[in-house]
């Protein structure tokens, strides 16, 4: 599976099948050998530090901007995961996003949606 970003400054979620296809991906990119999925288990993504790095370092992009992460399967086969819109009632079932960053030496955790992403 190839996790990739939505490479705009601020991400306004799909409405339909041909707008999740015309998103502009960003170059930077993960490939993520997805462990065999069991019912109800999580999973850790690789670090997506790059990824959100080429999304930061967008001219207009700025702190508070929503980002989106796109995860695409070659095999053809599918995979469910769970979208806060679609799970605000069961947060344990949605997707979070854990970045760790550093500004002036001091380190912060901020968080959002879609998977983990460590040292940044």
């Amino acid at each position: 599976m190839t996790i990739r970003g939505n490479d705009v400054d601020n991400a306004v979620a799909p409405t339909n099948v041909t707008t999740a296809e015309a998103l502009v991906p960003t170059s930077a990119s993960r490939v993520w050998a997805v462990p065999t999925f069991v019912a109800g288990a999580t999973f850790d993504t690789p670090d997506l530090s790059p990824i959100v790095q080429e999304i930061v370092n967008r001219p207009l992009f700025v702190p508070g901007y929503a980002m989106q992460f796109t995860f695409k399967n070659s095999s053809g086969s599918r995979r469910r995961i769970y979208g806060f819109d679609l799970n605000a009632s069961n947060p344990g079932k949605y997707a979070t996003l854990y970045i760790t960053y550093a500004v002036g030496g001091m380190k912060g955790l901020g968080a959002g949606a879609m998977a983990e992403v460590m040292g940044l």
